[in-house]
């Protein structure tokens, strides 16, 4: 129902908007030093490398009711140190600005 109501022009402005918050944070995540493996344009996913013992700081983000992404070593191995990030029109520039804060912490 929802993406009935936005109609075509909306979902096309859904779309634009998804896709420049993803890309903020991309910029934002390269600016504090963590590396985008993909450099492909993104829609509303896109996976970060974050360094070795970057675990305990999920968790701890977890435990501040922070999602600091899906990691993806149990779903492929060779992704070890991986995240897959999502961004859509619920999270707000603050939002990620304080993921990004908390991450660096």
């Amino acid at each position: 129902i929802y993406m009935a109501t936005l109609g075509g022009t909306g979902m096309r402005e859904l779309a634009t908007l998804n896709r420049d918050k993803s890309e903020y944070l991309k910029k934002e995540l390269r600016k504090a030093g963590f590396r985008i493996p993909f450099d492909a344009p993104t829609f509303n996913e896109f996976v970060v490398e974050f360094p070795t013992g970057f675990e305990q700081t999920h968790k701890r983000l977890l435990d501040k009711g922070i999602v600091a992404g899906l990691p993806l070593a149990s779903f492929y191995p060779a992704m070890a140190g991986k995240y897959l990030l999502c961004v859509t029109e619920t999270v707000s520039r603050n939002d990620m600005d304080e993921l990004v804060r908390e991450i660096r912490s």
